[in-house]
């Protein structure tokens, strides 16, 4: 190689090398300082997704329980290896809700979270969920019945969205459905 040419190149060997620090750590402040914590994450993910779908189910409202997912939804039913439309599963939904409402029953769902990853965009969440009901001549809910669910969740428009449910009935006891350190229920 040419002297000169030699030369030249070592000469921006600083720049390149201040270029790429400053790049490298500009990028590391980006996912770090804007980065939620992963505690408020999941709390953030609690008030907007999990609460009030436990509410929807309480309230029988079929408009916030559509109020939660993610514009381009995918519902997976396990149990018979189909993935749902959002407007079928819409439907089936609203008839559940419907089917309570006939019978002049409460219904309650909870949940039991059972792993949790998060990132500032997406978040995937498996566990239990637990079915109940009650009479208007009952005080407590009473268990109907238990199902495993796997959720991603995305941010749509600055709000958690389910993006993403699986999920499948399971034969597990309360005391299974209980062993999890967080479980979400409503009072």
């Amino acid at each position: 190689m040419h002297p000169i040419k030699l030369k030249i190149k070592l000469s921006f060997l600083p720049l390149y090398l201040l270029l790429i620090f400053f790049t490298s750590n500009t990028v590391m402040s980006q996912e770090t300082g804007s980065s939620m914590s992963s505690q408020d994450i999941i709390t953030s993910v609690y008030k907007e997704v999990w609460k009030p779908f436990m509410e929807s189910y309480r309230e029988l409202n079929i408009e916030k329980f559509k109020s939660l997912q993610a514009h381009d939804l995918t519902k997976v039913a396990i149990d018979r290896n189909t993935i749902q439309t959002k407007a079928i599963y819409f439907t089936e939904i609203e008839g559940f809700f419907k089917q309570f409402e006939g019978l002049n029953r409460q219904m309650d769902i909870a949940f039991s979270i059972l792993s949790t990853a998060s990132g500032d965009s997406k978040v995937y969440q498996t566990g239990y969920y637990r079915i109940g009901s009650r009479g208007s001549d009952t005080e407590s809910f009473q268990p109907m019945g238990y199902g495993y669910f796997t959720v991603v969740l995305i941010k749509e428009d600055g709000i958690w969205k389910i993006s993403m449910d699986a999920d499948k009935q399971v034969a597990i006891s309360e005391e299974e459905f209980k062993k999890s350190n967080v479980i979400h229920t409503l009072d």
